[in-house]
Protein backbone atom coordinates (compact mmCIF):
# COMPACT_ATOMS: atom_id res chain seq x y z
CA UNK A 1 0.00 0.00 0.00
CA UNK A 2 2.91 2.29 1.05
CA UNK A 3 4.30 2.04 -2.64
CA UNK A 4 1.40 2.39 -4.43
CA UNK A 5 0.65 5.77 -2.52
CA UNK A 6 4.15 7.24 -2.82
CA UNK A 7 3.42 6.51 -6.68
CA UNK A 8 0.31 7.98 -6.84
CA UNK A 9 1.35 10.98 -5.10
CA UNK A 10 4.11 11.41 -7.52
CA UNK A 11 2.41 10.58 -10.13
CA UNK A 12 -0.60 13.15 -9.44
CA UNK A 13 2.26 15.79 -8.40
CA UNK A 14 3.90 15.79 -11.77
CA UNK A 15 0.92 15.61 -13.96
CA UNK A 16 -1.37 17.37 -12.49
CA UNK A 17 -3.08 20.17 -14.89
CA UNK A 18 -2.93 23.20 -13.29
CA UNK A 19 -2.86 24.01 -9.34
CA UNK A 20 -6.64 24.82 -9.29
CA UNK A 21 -7.94 21.19 -10.68
CA UNK A 22 -10.04 18.85 -7.91
CA UNK A 23 -7.47 16.19 -6.93
CA UNK A 24 -11.42 13.77 -6.84
CA UNK A 25 -11.49 14.57 -10.57
CA UNK A 26 -7.97 14.00 -11.51
CA UNK A 27 -7.46 11.01 -9.08
CA UNK A 28 -10.74 9.46 -10.88
CA UNK A 29 -9.03 10.29 -14.50
CA UNK A 30 -5.95 8.40 -13.53
CA UNK A 31 -7.76 5.29 -12.57
CA UNK A 32 -9.26 5.34 -15.68
CA UNK A 33 -6.00 4.69 -17.42
CA UNK A 34 -6.63 0.82 -17.75
CA UNK A 35 -4.64 -0.77 -20.64
CA UNK A 36 -3.46 -4.22 -21.92
CA UNK A 37 0.12 -5.45 -20.93
CA UNK A 38 0.85 -4.32 -24.73
CA UNK A 39 -0.07 -1.05 -24.10
CA UNK A 40 1.07 -0.84 -20.92
CA UNK A 41 4.61 0.70 -22.46
CA UNK A 42 2.77 3.76 -24.42
CA UNK A 43 0.74 4.69 -21.66
CA UNK A 44 3.95 4.86 -19.81
CA UNK A 45 5.60 6.78 -22.17
CA UNK A 46 2.18 9.03 -22.59
CA UNK A 47 2.51 9.69 -18.81
CA UNK A 48 6.49 10.28 -19.15
CA UNK A 49 6.10 13.11 -21.92
CA UNK A 50 3.36 14.94 -20.12
CA UNK A 51 5.85 15.09 -16.80
CA UNK A 52 9.08 16.10 -18.43
CA UNK A 53 7.36 19.25 -19.96
CA UNK A 54 7.27 20.53 -16.64
CA UNK A 55 9.62 22.00 -14.92
CA UNK A 56 12.81 20.21 -13.93
CA UNK A 57 13.37 21.61 -10.72
CA UNK A 58 9.96 21.85 -9.81
CA UNK A 59 9.96 17.81 -10.36
CA UNK A 60 13.28 17.50 -8.30
CA UNK A 61 11.73 19.75 -5.53
CA UNK A 62 8.46 17.11 -5.44
CA UNK A 63 10.16 14.40 -5.10
CA UNK A 64 12.20 15.60 -2.79
CA UNK A 65 8.80 16.66 -1.04
CA UNK A 66 6.80 13.09 -1.53
CA UNK A 67 9.98 10.97 -0.29
CA UNK A 68 10.08 13.14 3.00
CA UNK A 69 6.65 11.89 4.04
CA UNK A 70 8.04 8.59 3.80
CA UNK A 71 11.44 9.09 6.06
CA UNK A 72 11.24 7.96 9.67
CA UNK A 73 11.44 11.08 11.58
CA UNK A 74 10.97 13.71 8.92
CA UNK A 75 8.51 15.74 8.52
CA UNK A 76 6.93 15.52 5.30
CA UNK A 77 4.69 19.01 5.25
CA UNK A 78 7.77 20.69 6.51
CA UNK A 79 9.87 19.40 3.73
CA UNK A 80 7.29 20.03 1.14
CA UNK A 81 6.78 23.75 2.38
CA UNK A 82 10.53 24.27 1.80
CA UNK A 83 10.70 22.56 -1.59
CA UNK A 84 7.62 24.80 -2.44
CA UNK A 85 9.46 28.00 -1.46
CA UNK A 86 13.19 26.73 -3.33
CA UNK A 87 10.78 27.28 -6.78
CA UNK A 88 10.88 30.64 -6.21
CA UNK A 89 13.31 32.38 -7.63
CA UNK A 90 14.51 29.92 -10.14
CA UNK A 91 15.14 30.25 -13.91
CA UNK A 92 11.99 27.70 -14.52
CA UNK A 93 9.81 29.74 -11.90
CA UNK A 94 10.61 33.03 -14.00
CA UNK A 95 9.67 31.66 -17.40
CA UNK A 96 6.44 29.97 -15.72
CA UNK A 97 5.31 33.25 -14.33
CA UNK A 98 6.70 35.17 -17.66
CA UNK A 99 4.46 32.50 -20.31
CA UNK A 100 1.24 32.84 -17.87
CA UNK A 101 1.54 36.56 -18.19
CA UNK A 102 2.35 36.10 -21.87
CA UNK A 103 -0.92 33.83 -22.35
CA UNK A 104 1.61 31.42 -23.98
CA UNK A 105 3.41 27.55 -22.93
CA UNK A 106 6.23 27.71 -20.95
CA UNK A 107 9.38 26.86 -22.05
CA UNK A 108 11.53 24.99 -19.60
CA UNK A 109 15.51 24.41 -20.30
Amino acid sequence: LNILSLTLALLIKHTYPTVWSHPFLYLTSLLSSVTTPEGLMELCNKITSKICRNSSSAISFAIKAVNANYEDGVNGFDTEIEEFGNCFGTDDFKEGTTAFMEKRKADFK
